[in-house]
This record gives C-alpha cells, sequence and structure tokens, in this order.
C-alpha cells in the first residue's frame, strides 16, 4: 500500500469504507487484531503516530484485511549564524544556517534588490556592497510538511574608511 505521510503529530483519521457490505470493522497495530483500536461498529480510528495500521472489515459470511501504513515527519526547523556580521563595504559575509529535517533552504539576502537561491548548502558567503542594515533570512522546507521554518540575521555595514593625507607646506622656495 502505498504510505500516508504526514507533518508533525497533527491527528489523522483513518476510515475503512466497505461499500455497505461490512458489518464490523476492526483497526489494530498487529496482524492480528489484537489488540483492537476501536468499537466493532467504528468504521474510523484518529492516529498520532507512525506505523501500519491494519483493517479488517467483515460481516458473517466473509472478511477481508488490508493495511494503512502512516509516516509523520517531523516538521523542519532552522538557525541562522554569522560569525561576523559588521564590517565595512565591500563586506563579505560567511552566513552559517544549521537545518533540521530540511530538504532544502531559501537564502534571501536582503540588498540593492533582494537575491534569493535555493540551496541545500548550509554556508552562503554574499558580499555588501552599500553600506546599511541588511537582514538574511534562510527558509527550510521539506516534501511532506507545507509550511517552511525560517530564522533570520542581520549585518551591518559601515561606510569604508577614508584617508587623506596632509598638503605638504612649502616654507620657502617651494620645497616641503
Amino acid at each position: 500500500p502505498s504510505p500516508v505521510n504526514l507533518c508533525g503529530s497533527t491527528p489523522y483519521t483513518l476510515t475503512a469504507d466497505s461499500d455497505g457490505t461490512g458489518d464490523y470493522f476492526i483497526w489494530s497495530t498487529s496482524p492480528t487484531f489484537s489488540p483492537p483500536l476501536n468499537a466493532p461498529s467504528d468504521s474510523s480510528i484518529v492516529v498520532t503516530t507512525s506505523g501500519t495500521y491494519f483493517i479488517q472489515v467483515g460481516n458473517a459470511f466473509c472478511s477481508k484485511v488490508d493495511t494503512v501504513i502512516v509516516n509523520y515527519s517531523p516538521p523542519p526547523s532552522v538557525g541562522v549564524s554569522i560569525p561576523s556580521n559588521t564590517g565595512c563595504a565591500p563586506f563579505t559575509a560567511t552566513i552559517n544556517a544549521s537545518p533540521s529535517n530540511a530538504d532544502s533552504l531559501v537564502w534571501t539576502f536582503d540588498s540593492a534588490g533582494s537575491s534569493a537561491t535555493t540551496s541545500s548548502t548550509t554556508s552562503q558567503t554574499f558580499t555588501f556592497n552599500t553600506p546599511g542594515n541588511y537582514t538574511v533570512t534562510v527558509a527550510a522546507t521539506n516534501e511532506i510538511c507545507p509550511n517552511s521554518a525560517t530564522s533570520s540575521a542581520s549585518i551591518v555595514v559601515l561606510q569604508p574608511i577614508q584617508v587623506s593625507t596632509l598638503t605638504p607646506i612649502y616654507i620657502c622656495n617651494n620645497d616641503p
């Protein structure tokens, strides 16, 4: 049977449909149907954990057994760290992501015109050319969970240092 893939631990209802031919329904996590998870008159159960669920549907003359595989996946999470988040323009920062249960990451670098990159790489380097305050956001996603997890960090880019030398002072005869 095809598995039912679910995110987190959201309760999910498994329902057996016998098109009116079944008089009893027995759900269990054991192929011997002991212990049952429901009253025989209930065709549905609510599950919150991964596993193989067995269903036996029958009447006074015959019965049929089937299985449903339920897979719960934890939702993704992500953290962001920047070893050095302040510098003078142009400032090149290395941003590290620490994802969990993620298939891909979407990096957004807030600079003169946002730039987004989809990758599974957990470290990115980006150069900020203009002084200002910026935000780097990383979103983590996976195939099963519809919502992504995000984390952000700030970058401060300062004006570059300007160095000026003094104009020579002439004392006499244009000699410095």
